[in-house]
């Protein structure tokens, strides 16, 4: 599957989480979290004191990246991990 049948860039998306959803530096879970202050102030009012992003919090796709079967997905904050495997974190 192409990542763009998923996500679109200049598209607004909604985070889709039972907690929250890590913001990472790059496109990938080896990249360090942003943290809290790394967020845009927009991000920070949306996420918890690590920086993590709150469920139903509406996020733009400035860029799309795939690693293998998992789909980042940048922000204005970083980037998010938007689909793993089958599952979808940012509908």
């Amino acid at each position: 599957n192409e990542p763009q049948s998923y996500y679109t860039v200049g598209d607004v998306y909604t985070v889709d989480v039972n907690t929250a959803l890590n913001v990472r530096t790059g496109a990938g879970t080896n990249y360090p979290l942003v943290g809290y202050y790394g967020l845009t102030p927009d991000g920070r009012a949306h996420a918890n004191a690590y920086g993590a992003l709150y469920d139903g919090t509406r996020v733009t796709c400035l860029a799309i990246e795939q690693k293998g079967d998992d789909i980042w997905m940048q922000i204005p904050s970083g980037w998010i991990c938007a689909k793993q495997g089958d599952y979808r974190y940012v509908v």
